[in-house]
């Protein structure tokens, strides 16, 4: 039988030049991060904070269980996150 498709294409990473293709790149790629992180916070119980900033001068943050949470107890050099709920945080800060 043979494959209709060529399938996932391995690209190289380089640089994208074209301002278009590269912003649809990063939202993919932000989401995918954003994804993952927050598997591995359920799927391990790890308390984590993902901050992203664009070409464009803007800010994207994904926290687990709060983003503000998880900085200021590494901050203060905490071992653990006090007084966050269990809910995942995404915060988008445009400048």
């Amino acid at each position: 039988m043979l494959k209709k498709t060529q399938g996932r294409k391995k690209i190289e990473i380089k640089r994208i030049e074209n301002t278009s293709n590269k912003q649809v790149t990063f939202s993919k790629r932000r989401a995918g991060l954003f994804k993952k992180a927050g598997e591995l916070s359920v799927l391990c119980g790890a308390h984590m904070a993902v901050i992203v900033f664009s070409s464009a001068n803007k800010v994207f943050c994904y926290g687990h269980p709060d983003i503000h949470a998880v900085i200021e107890s590494y901050q203060n050099g905490l071992s653990s996150v006090v007084g966050a709920d269990d809910k995942a945080q995404e915060v988008v800060i445009a400048e």
